[in-house]
């Protein structure tokens, strides 16, 4: 039978590997905790970064599509013997709270779906994953997306600007490229009229992913003689 100092010393040593366990976990939990805070100073910066990089590349590629559809809108009123006045600069300031609102709302749309794993880098996706879960391909959708967008919003906003006699005589007719790729609803939708203030009953031009589909603007006496 073991002796008191025995016992005690016996007691002291378990004491002792207790206190070096205790010790070696709380280092281990420092470390996975300061390597669990780094990644998500890591995920904050990069989450940073992303959302700057989406809203910049959504506030140009707006900018881009509402200069081309100004001047698209512009040619178009020409062929129709209406001259119109709009400035580059006054569609863009005409657009500019609209490109800011879309461009906040797509990077935080973005970054959200990045930051909970429903988009990824494609350098770390794994091989098998579809295309729509790829970080790169969401961010080229989205920017084609807004510009398309803004590229509406552009022409409506140069219609609007036309003097209330000129613009009662003029109609918007829905045009579609009239090939074997055009689907049902632009198929049926193709050569619809509507007042050039107005849009189509499903919106204008193009209304989904893919759509090619365009409006013209035709007077009145155009259509009347059709």
């Amino acid at each position: 039978m073991a002796s008191r100092d025995e016992l005690e010393q016996q007691r002291e040593e378990d004491l002792k590997r207790l206190l070096q366990a205790e010790a070696a976990l709380l280092l281990l939990l420092r470390r996975r905790s300061k390597k669990a805070l780094r990644r998500r100073v890591d995920a904050a910066i990069r989450a940073d970064e992303l959302y700057r990089s989406v809203r910049q590349s959504v506030i140009e590629g707006r900018r881009v599509a509402a200069a081309a559809a100004r001047y698209r809108t512009i040619q178009n009123l020409r062929l129709v013997g209406v001259s119109v006045e709009v400035s580059e600069r006054a569609v863009l300031q005409a657009l500019a709270k609209r490109d800011e609102l879309a461009a906040s709302r797509a990077g935080h749309g973005v970054t959200s779906r990045w930051l909970t794993g429903q988009l990824v880098d494609p350098d770390t996706a794994p091989r098998a994953r579809p295309k729509p879960f790829d970080l790169e391909f969401e961010l080229g959708r989205t920017a084609a997306s807004e510009a398309v967008d803004a590229f509406i919003e552009a022409r409506n906003e140069v219609l609007a600007r036309l003097p209330d006699r000129v613009a009662e005589q003029l109609l918007k007719r829905w045009q579609s490229m009239g090939d074997d790729r055009v689907c049902a609803t632009c198929e049926q939708l193709d050569g619809e009229e509507v007042p050039v203030r107005e849009e189509f009953p499903m919106g204008d031009a193009p209304i989904h992913p893919g759509c090619r589909c365009t409006f013209t603007v035709i007077s009145i006496s155009e259509a009347t003689a059709a």
